[in-house]
């Protein structure tokens, strides 16, 4: 719809990309956030890709899939977003304490700190070096 909005018609690629792009966003926190919540991850996502896919074009990164903004933007939103969103109560039930401890960290949006997020900002920058150590150089020799 994002896409429809700006461009003022449908694009098959765009609807299924924009849908693809909601489940790889919501994957992440999907047994900790709130429904009400998964609803705001996907439609932020879809905007997340609108945007790395206008910052492509702008580079003349070559993804007619649009597989690279796709994965990587709306994945990474996934990831921040499970810092700002996941509750309480389904971090506990998902993961429950152990040693003694009553408490998880939970999201920053939701009254829980920083430490998730934190956690999670450590978690997209380990991604970000593996994938480039890993695939910048077989991309280079491509």
């Amino acid at each position: 719809f994002g896409k429809r909005l700006l461009s003022g018609h449908w694009n098959a690629l765009d609807v299924c990309n924009g849908l693809l792009g909601g489940f790889v966003a919501i994957t992440s926190g999907c047994s900790v956030v709130d429904p009400w919540a998964a609803i705001v991850c996907g439609f932020v996502a879809a905007w997340v890709l609108i945007g790395f896919n206008a910052l492509a074009l702008r580079l003349k990164f070559d993804d007619p899939l649009e597989a690279a903004q796709l994965h990587g933007g709306c994945g990474v939103w996934g990831v921040i977003f499970t810092g700002l969103f996941a509750a309480e109560n389904h971090m506990l039930e998902v993961y429950p304490p152990a040693n003694g401890d009553t408490t998880r960290p939970f999201g920053l949006l939701m009254g829980g700190g920083w430490r998730l997020l934190g956690a999670q900002v450590v978690e997209v920058l380990a991604i970000v070096g593996w994938v480039t150590v890993t695939m910048g150089p077989l991309f280079y020799a491509m």
